[in-house]
């Protein structure tokens, strides 16, 4: 069981590795933070709580997913310590994978409720000027290059040096019967990867404006998800998605690693607002971190 936690961490890293060797638009990429260094298997495997007040009204029909359905899938609030429910669109499937992207990539703002205080109901009283478009965006050339990727590069070496990935179809889904799905609803081919690519919520995501450059976690594996969809599943953060799949053709120099804030990182649109003195929330009491 080990090997195959290895054997999808590996893939995990490839698959960062491969698209953080890309390039962006005109060369400059938005690199705002240092990726952060994780596990074999995130929080060694052990199931985090469950928080069920979130999403669960994306039910297409029923079986394999086709390219524009929505399904319920899991996200991570790394910070609180918490698996939550996200909506995913599949925006592309490949030989041996299928992308599933997040339906809500962005930063706090003031239509997102905010979890981190004591009140039922509250929002978060700034907006986040990560929020620019670009990185709250994943666009279909950015998911088509992940997909060629994966399929001619990653998967490829993983298969020969790990061997591949056991068949789940999906069939023996444990969050389905306990959502009240029908026990269809992850059906899939047995032998695809399921790429969820999301805005992971961790301590990054949480400081407001990135305004003292917080790590993100760049991708995990987490042996709880395979288990919840009868699937085999790795989670990618938007920003390596986004900084360095854009182009087509990748350089082979190193990514870019110095921590940038709103006010210094590349954007299309004026960055010029987003210079703040908000206090970096504090992690609530009795929460945990993977």
């Amino acid at each position: 069981m080990r090997k195959l936690h290895r054997l999808l961490a590996v893939l995990t890293s490839l698959a960062l590795l491969l698209s953080l060797a890309g390039t962006t638009v005109a060369g400059k990429p938005i690199s705002d933070v240092s990726p952060r260094p994780d596990d074999v298997n995130y929080n060694n495997g052990v199931a985090l709580p469950f928080n069920r007040a979130d999403v669960k009204n994306a039910n297409p029909p029923l079986g394999p997913g086709k390219i524009g359905d929505t399904k319920t899938w899991l996200g991570l609030d790394d910070y609180r310590g918490f698996i939550n429910l996200k909506n995913y669109t599949l925006r592309g499937v490949g030989t041996n994978v299928e992308v599933w992207v997040s339906t809500n990539l962005n930063f706090p703002n003031t239509q997102m409720l905010n979890p981190l205080t004591s009140v039922a109901g509250d929002f978060f009283t700034y907006d986040d000027c990560r929020n620019d478009g670009i990185r709250n965006v994943i666009t279909d050339d950015q998911v088509d290059y992940l997909i060629d990727e994966f399929d001619s590069n990653m998967y490829p070496i993983e298969s020969e040096w790990w061997s591949t990935p056991p068949n789940r179809m999906g069939n023996k889904a444990i969050l389905a019967k306990q959502l009240g799905f029908p026990q269809s609803y992850y059906r899939g081919e047995g032998d695809n990867v399921v790429v969820l690519v999301d805005n992971v919520r961790d301590s990054n995501f949480y400081d407001p404006n990135n305004a003292t450059s917080q790590s993100y976690i760049a991708g995990f594996y987490y042996s709880v998800f395979d288990d919840y969809f009868d699937r085999t599943v790795m989670s990618i953060d938007a920003a390596p998605v986004r900084i360095r799949c854009t182009s087509r053709r990748p350089s082979r120099a190193p990514a870019r690693r110095r921590a940038r804030s709103c006010t210094r990182a590349s954007s299309r649109t004026s960055t010029s607002t987003c210079c703040t003195t908000t206090p970096i929330p504090t992690s609530p009491a009795g929460s945990t971190r993977g």
